[in-house]
């Protein structure tokens, strides 16, 4: 059984995304997984295996507590927050639970809800050396509790990844949501003047949606290269792929990542990356290999980064092969199931 936020909707959702990717491990191994959606609304749940909550917390709640479900073997839940739910399905039926931990929703002080959905955790799964640290840090009440440090890994159809023509494009995709004004939009938006100085065809492409949208293009307004700067919103796969293929740069200096797999897109797509040094990106991003890991405290330095991919195309091409070597060898989708496989074996071994 999966118990996630979200799964059936999930291509601008990154833990909706790895939550398939969990399930397709479950199908490895050949089991079927129920999903439990906290998020997804019930008519999107099909099947007799899936369960949609459309937001509504108490309900799944209750359904936990009431519903017949088929009895799982084992239990993968998605995010910290739907820990009680876990609890209760596992108590119910007799059968392990294990929590994935993906960033700063477990980097934080805990409340007693999700402290007791997590006290009976078999093991947790961190996406990163960088959240489980953090994790460790903020709640040692659960050190005692096993973890493996699993790094993601998405499927990407590589026999579509012919490369474009390069424009001089700048490419960030992410959330514009208010709760994750970290992402480093602003940071982009504020240095595209130090970077159009010398380069002055560049331009900053943005894509993405949500409630901070229209306060970022607010302020993208008050630059005198406004004009540099797309806001594409939301973009199909197709289109996200050509846009991956035509830039020249793809920079989210981020300052929240708990991994980022959007880093794994435009790596998989031979685009050299711009990641900060303040959070798990840095263990995707290999700093002068396939990108370059910035201060995100220092506008100049990412200026100065980017324009050294702007200007030397020699240096682009070696990153952007090196960045899909380190794709196919540590991210692909084949080697994140392997990995998962093997903690997910462990346990039905038990």
């Amino acid at each position: 059984m999966i118990i996630c936020p979200s799964f059936f909707n999930g291509r601008f959702d990154g833990i909706g995304r790895v939550s398939k990717e969990v399930s397709l491990a479950f199908e490895g191994l050949g089991h079927q997984p129920q999903i439990l959606s906290a998020n997804d609304p019930e008519e999107l749940c099909l099947s007799k295996t899936s369960f949609g909550y459309g937001r509504n917390y108490s309900k799944m709640l209750l359904s936990s507590l009431i519903q017949s479900f088929h009895p799982p073997k084992l239990i993968v839940c998605m995010h910290l927050g739907l820990a009680p739910v876990a609890r209760i399905v596992s108590r119910r039926y007799g059968v392990p639970y294990l929590i994935f931990l993906h960033g700063i929703e477990a980097w934080e002080t805990l409340n007693f809800r999700r402290r007791w959905g997590l006290t009976k955790a078999r093991q947790f799964i961190s996406n990163s050396n960088f959240t489980l640290r953090h994790f460790k840090s903020c709640t040692p009440s659960f050190s005692h509790i096993p973890a493996d440090v699993v790094p993601l890994g998405i499927g990407i159809d590589l026999e579509e990844v012919l490369d474009l023509d390069r424009k001089p494009q700048i490419l960030i995709v992410g959330r514009l949501d208010q709760g994750e004004q970290y992402k480093g939009h602003r940071l982009l938006i504020s240095c595209l003047d130090l970077i159009a100085k010398e380069y002055p065809e560049v331009f900053l492409t943005i894509v993405g949606d949500g409630d901070d949208r229209k306060n970022l293009e607010h302020y993208a307004n008050q630059f005198s290269h406004r004009e540099k700067i797309k806001f594409l919103g939301k973009v199909s796969d197709s289109e996200l792929s050509k846009l991956y293929l035509e830039s020249m740069v793809f920079a989210m200096p981020s300052m929240g990542e708990g991994f980022g797999l959007v880093y794994l897109e435009a790596m998989a797509h031979g685009l050299p990356c711009i990641c900060s040094d303040v959070d798990a990106a840095r263990e995707v991003v290999v700093h002068e290999e396939t990108g370059f890991v910035v201060d995100p405290s220092n506008p100049f330095d990412l200026a100065e980064r980017i324009l050294q991919l702007l200007r030397h195309p020699e240096l682009r091409f070696r990153m952007g092969n090196a960045g899909k070597a380190r794709y196919l060898t540590y991210f692909s989708q084949m080697v994140f199931q392997t990995r998962l496989q093997e903690v997910l074996n462990s346990h039905w071994c038990q």
